[in-house]
C-alpha cells in the first residue's frame, strides 16, 4: 500500500477526512476535512445518498487544502450489528521441524476463519490474539521459528452485509473507492499512542457521539470488541429535556459546566442556564445539572459492562482503561469509569502524531481516523487473500497480530 494514505472517519455527528504519511516511526499529517455526518445514525447508514454527499464534501475539503485528488479511501464502520467471535486454527508443518514462514501465518489465520456466521453477516477483519507452536505461546509471531505445528487463537469481527452494501454505495456515489474498512473499536486501539498499545491488560472505551466503542486488550493484542448503543449526544439530549432549554445550550451546559463526580461540586455552586433565546439567564445549582450527566454516564458504563461479561471478561480489577472520543473529556470520567467499572486507573488519552493540523488532530476525537492510519501504515497487519482471485476489499481479510506487543520497546 502507498505510503499517503487518506483514512475516513464517519462518525454520526461529523466526518472527518485525514491524509496521512508515514515518517519514521511517527505519523504525520497532510491534511485534513471535515464536515457534518449525514444518512448516517448510530454507526448505520440510513440514506445512502446523504452519506455520500457528506463524504465527498469532507474529502473535497482535504483535497483543497493538500492540492491532491484522494480516489482510494479507508473507512471504518462502527454501529453495535457489529459482533465478534473467537476461534482457533492449525497447520501442520511439512516437512517436520521446519521454519516458519509468513505463508504458514497466512494459512494458520485463514484456517481460523471457516467458522459459521450469523445469517446475513460478513467478515471484515481478524485480530490475532495468540500463536502456538508446538503448543508454546508465542508473544510475537514465530517467524524463523522451527517446529511441527502451528496453531492460531483469533477475534473475527463481523458486519452485516446489508450495511457493507450500503456503505460501499455510498462511497462509490461520491466517486471514491474503499481499499480497507475498519471496525471502530479496533480503530479505536490503534489510533492510541505506543506507549499505551503496549498495554498487557487493558479496557478502550471510545466515547464517541451516539455510540461507545469498546475494547479489551490482553497479553498485547485486542481479545474483544463490542459497541453500546449509547453515546456522548444522549447526555445533551437529556439536559436538553429536563432542563428545558435548546440543545446548543445543553451542550455548551455539557462541555463548560458538567462534572460526572459529584462530590467534586460545591453545594452551592450555580450555573446559568438560557432556557429561551433573548431571555435572561437563570441560575441552577450547578449540582443538579451534574446529576442529569452522572445518571447517564452510569447507564452507558453498566451497558460496558453488561457487553464485556457477556463474552466472558470482567472490568473489575483491569488494571488500567484508556478513553478516548469527545465524551473522555467530561469532567470526572476517569473517576466514574473507575467506580463504575472498578478497574484500578482511568485516564483519557491523546494521540501521537506530526505535520500540519498535528495540534488540532492529537485529540481523543480523532483517535479513529489515527488508528485508520496506523493500521493502513504500519507493519503488522496480513493482507489475507481468497481462494479466488480478486482484487476487490470485501474479497480479502485484514488480519491484525503483534501491533501491541508485550515488552516491546
Amino acid at each position: 500500500m502507498s505510503q499517503t494514505v487518506c483514512c475516513v472517519d464517519i462518525g454520526s455527528s461529523k466526518i472527518l477526512a485525514v491524509a496521512f504519511s508515514r515518517q519514521g516511526s511517527e505519523l504525520k499529517v497532510l491534511g485534513y476535512g471535515a464536515g457534518p455526518a449525514r444518512g448516517v445514525e448510530r454507526g448505520l447508514v440510513t440514506d445512502v445518498d446523504r452519506l455520500a454527499g457528506a463524504l465527498d464534501y469532507a474529502l473535497q475539503r482535504l483535497e483543497r487544502e493538500t492540492g491532491e485528488r484522494y480516489q482510494d479511501i479507508i473507512l471504518n464502520i462502527g454501529g453495535r450489528h457489529l459482533t465478534c467471535s473467537s476461534s482457533q486454527g492449525f497447520v501442520k508443518l511439512l516437512p517436520p521441524d521446519q521454519k516458519v514462514r509468513s505463508s504458514h501465518l497466512l494459512q494458520v489465520v485463514d484456517h481460523s476463519r471457516h467458522v459459521g456466521l450469523p445469517a446475513g453477516y460478513e467478515q471484515i477483519m481478524a485480530s490475532v490474539r495468540e500463536y502456538r507452536l508446538d503448543g508454546r505461546r508465542q508473544v510475537t509471531r514465530p517467524l524463523g521459528m522451527t517446529g511441527d505445528r502451528l496453531e492460531v487463537l483469533t477475534l473475527l469481527v463481523n458486519a452485516p452485509s446489508q450495511e457493507l452494501d450500503q456503505l460501499q454505495a455510498a462511497v462509490e456515489a461520491a466517486n471514491r473507492t474503499i481499499v480497507d474498512l475498519v471496525p471502530s473499536p479496533l480503530a479505536a486501539v490503534f489510533g492510541l499512542a505506543p506507549r499505551e498499545m503496549r498495554e498487557e491488560h487493558a479496557l478502550v472505551l471510545d466515547f464517541g457521539y451516539s455510540t461507545t466503542s469498546i475494547s479489551v486488550v490482553r497479553h498485547g493484542t485486542v481479545a474483544f470488541v463490542g459497541v453500546a448503543p449509547v453515546g456522548s449526544h444522549h447526555i445533551t439530549k437529556d439536559i436538553a429535556a429536563l432542563l428545558q432549554c435548546s440543545e446548543a445550550e445543553a451542550e455548551r451546559l455539557k462541555t463548560q459546566q458538567a462534572h460526572v463526580k459529584l462530590s467534586d461540586i460545591v453545594a452551592d455552586e450555580a450555573v446559568e442556564v438560557v432556557q429561551n433565546e433573548g431571555e435572561p439567564a437563570r441560575k441552577l445549582k450547578r449540582r443538579v445539572l451534574c446529576e442529569i450527566v452522572e445518571s447517564r454516564v452510569r447507564e452507558t458504563l453498566a451497558h460496558v459492562r453488561r457487553l464485556v461479561e457477556s463474552e466472558g471478561f470482567s472490568t473489575q480489577g483491569v488494571p488500567v482503561a484508556l478513553l478516548t472520543g469527545g465524551g473522555a473529556l467530561l469532567g470526572g470520567m476517569d473517576a466514574a469509569v473507575e467506580q463504575e467499572l472498578g478497574v484500578q486507573r482511568a485516564r483519557t488519552t491523546w494521540p501521537k502524531l506530526t505535520g500540519m493540523h498535528a495540534r488540532h488532530l492529537g485529540v481523543p476525537e480523532a483517535t479513529v481516523a489515527v488508528g485508520l492510519a496506523r493500521i493502513a501504515l504500519e507493519e503488522g497487519v496480513e493482507e489475507l487473500q481468497p481462494a479466488r482471485d480478486s482484487a476487490g476489499w470485501r474479497e480479502r481479510l485484514r488480519a491484525v497480530w503483534a501491533m501491541l506487543p508485550t515488552g516491546s520497546k
